[in-house]
């Protein structure tokens, strides 16, 4: 025991000096808006990595829309080809990103970590795009069994990598840093929007049929008429923006939602501090919905970190998720669920177990056992 402790002691050593010397670089559609690649940047940073963020040089959008997206695809797949790295990260959609790594592989020692924080070709079949299905999932397949390492936020999706060929997988929750704190006292900020003796309800999210958007506004007048203090706040945009307008005007209830529209990301925790239950749905029976699940989704993890409870669907890892911190209900009964819930608020138990500490030392495994293999 003394000897395998001993070398196991001076492995460590030994790759956390070779650390300092591995260039890694970590590529990722939008990697300014991209809050896990930021946070695996600066886990990598305080272990000694040479880290560099690939930023797209061509971010050009047109009509028709399919060339524009070769130009900045090409063009960004391009720069990984030619930067000079010992390890290429890569966050996946557009997956085709990690092409150009398996590439590298065979002309240069290289390693080549993939991401997988959604499925790619079942996120394209629940966006109309039927017809990329078989080829986004045929890269995705590729990618899989050909790259050093495979990294999910969830157990569901490591266990479709490992039925796919991989044969290293790791699981690292999609959990918000520690230092992921509200700005401003909570109680001023209630204060400011007028809103002291309201009970608010908050999502926060894209503007889509895909995370419910208008189906949380169309039942809103529901649960206002059962408890008329509540206020509705949802943080984001998206295409469904100018339907959602219309139909809060339409309903009447323009003065108990309040819309903010994008943000920095800095910001989200402010409003989530104020809220007193927050939502997270997501159309059941959609292809990618059952590769969702709690580690995974980092708004949900947000939201706990912060001691908030969360209504879900039964979608994924959500169907069996702990309840509380989770309320499972279906959409059909989204309205009935978000009632009772405050009505008989519930609290969060250990808030702090959602937070990044916990998948930073999952992160420095996987780069210490895959540089190992030399």
């Amino acid at each position: 025991m003394r000897i395998d402790g001993l070398n196991q002691e001076i492995l460590w050593k030994t790759l956390r000096v070779r650390s300092v010397m591995v260039k890694v670089v970590l590529v990722g559609a939008y990697p300014w808006r991209m809050t896990r690649l930021k946070l695996v940047a600066d886990s990598l940073k305080k272990h000694g990595f040479n880290v560099n963020i690939l930023l797209p040089k061509v971010n050009v959008r047109f009509k028709p829309k399919f060339i524009s997206a070769f130009l900045r695809y090409s063009s960004y797949m391009m720069q990984e080809l030619l930067i000079d790295s010992d390890v290429i990260h890569v966050f996946n959609i557009p997956d085709i990103y990690g092409l150009p790594p398996l590439l590298k592989m065979k002309t240069r020692n290289i390693k080549f970590i993939y991401d997988v924080r959604s499925p790619w070709g079942d996120e394209l079949l629940d966006l109309g795009y039927k017809q990329l299905h078989d080829a986004a999932e045929l890269i995705e397949r590729i990618l899989t069994v050909k790259a050093s390492a495979i990294t999910t936020v969830n157990s569901i999706l490591g266990k479709r990598a490992r039925e796919w060929g991989a044969s290293r997988v790791y699981v690292i929750p999609n959990y918000p840093s520690e230092e992921f704190k509200p700005s401003i006292d909570p109680k001023e900020l209630r204060c400011r929007l007028g809103l002291d003796n309201c009970r608010i309800v908050l999502f926060v999210g894209a503007f889509t049929s895909i995370e419910c958007a208008l189906d949380i506004v169309t039942i809103f007048p529901n649960i206002i008429r059962e408890i008329p203090d509540t206020v509705l706040i949802m943080v984001g945009d998206g295409a469904l923006m100018p339907e959602i307008r219309r139909r809060i005007v339409e309903m009447g209830v323009r003065d108990r939602v309040v819309l903010t529209g994008w943000i920095p990301h800095s910001e989200v925790a402010n409003w989530i501090s104020i809220a007193d239950l927050c939502l997270a749905p997501r159309r059941e029976g959609g292809k990618a919905s059952r590769f969702f699940a709690p580690e995974s989704v980092l708004k949900v993890n947000e939201y706990l970190a912060l001691g908030k409870p969360v209504v879900v669907t039964p979608v994924g890892g959500f169907k069996n998720a702990p309840s509380p911190p989770f309320i499972i209900a279906s959409l059909s009964r989204l309205d009935e669920a978000i009632i009772e819930a405050l009505k008989k608020p519930i609290k969060v138990e250990n808030p702090l177990k959602y937070t990044w500490t916990t998948s930073e030392k999952k992160l420095i495994k996987v780069y210490d056992e895959v540089l190992g293999e030399d």
